[in-house]
């Protein structure tokens, strides 16, 4: 197990919703089978909320049911992922077909299979140093979307033409959500220009910031507060701080590291 662990765990390229998915493949594919699984999970999560998700969820199951634990889970992020499709065409209804997408989120990527035909044109950030929007921007050319692939720092010239940040998460509190560097300044600049940027994630990104604490640790993260924006997580859109009272009730109800 451990050299593919690491492997998964250690890929800096895919997000918290990519690399969740490979180790719920993994674990159906009966590659994760030691009965230690949960705890280096934990050990391993870092600032990626989900893999405390499914390390809680495979603790609290026997070794021969993780194979159906990790299917549910699979169907429950597939599910999230069509539900987020149909918000996200909502939400964007009266804000044009121009969106700008920072770094590679496996949860925006989902999302927006649910949307094909409806962009005029995507904008991607390259995301330096680790440069994972190149392959964000390659899955959503292959996938048929109109994609211009910017520097990071060429952001302003997208939101002056209206595009609305469409962006995923590592973790999501009741105040701040945590993403790769680089977001904020994107979500300050949209919100400056009067445009409402757009959160995407699912329940397995949830956690109480009391229980988060003092993370994001690592240093290619950082914290967004939740103001001014709207978080989808499946079928619901929280318009923040709105509906603060309604989506820490929904945090409340998870179980997170």
């Amino acid at each position: 197990m451990d050299e593919l662990f690491e492997g998964i765990v250690s890929n800096t390229t895919s997000g918290a919703s990519e690399t969740y998915m490979k180790i719920l493949n993994h674990i159906i594919l009966g590659n994760l089978k030691d009965p230690e699984l949960p705890e280096a999970l934990m050990r391993s999560a870092g600032d990626m909320v989900p893999l405390c998700y499914v390390s809680r969820r495979l603790s609290q199951e026997p070794v021969f049911r993780w194979k159906d634990t990790a299917g549910d889970l699979q169907r429950e992020i597939r599910q999230q992922g069509v539900e987020a499709g149909i918000q996200l065409y909502k939400q964007l209804e009266d804000a044009g077909n121009i969106i700008l997408c920072h770094s590679r989120s496996g949860s925006v990527l989902k999302a927006l299979e649910h949307r094909k035909n409806r962009l005029e044109m995507i904008y991607q950030t390259i995301a330096r140093p680790g440069e994972e929007g190149r392959s964000a921007a390659d899955t959503l050319v292959q996938n048929g979307f109109k994609v211009e692939l910017i520097e990071d720092d060429d952001f302003p010239t997208a939101i002056a033409k209206g595009a609305v940040p469409v962006i995923g998460a590592d973790a999501v509190t009741e105040e701040f959500l945590v993403n790769k560097v680089g977001s904020l300044p994107i979500i300050r600049a949209a919100l400056d220009a009067e445009i409402t940027p757009i959160i995407l994630a699912g329940r397995e990104k949830l956690i109480q910031g009391s229980v988060y604490g003092d993370r994001p640790r690592g240093s290619q993260f950082e914290r967004i507060p939740l103001s001014g924006l709207k978080v989808v997580v499946g079928p619901q859109t929280f318009t923040m701080p709105k509906h603060a009272a309604k989506l820490a009730a929904l945090i409340g109800s998870q179980e997170t590291c």
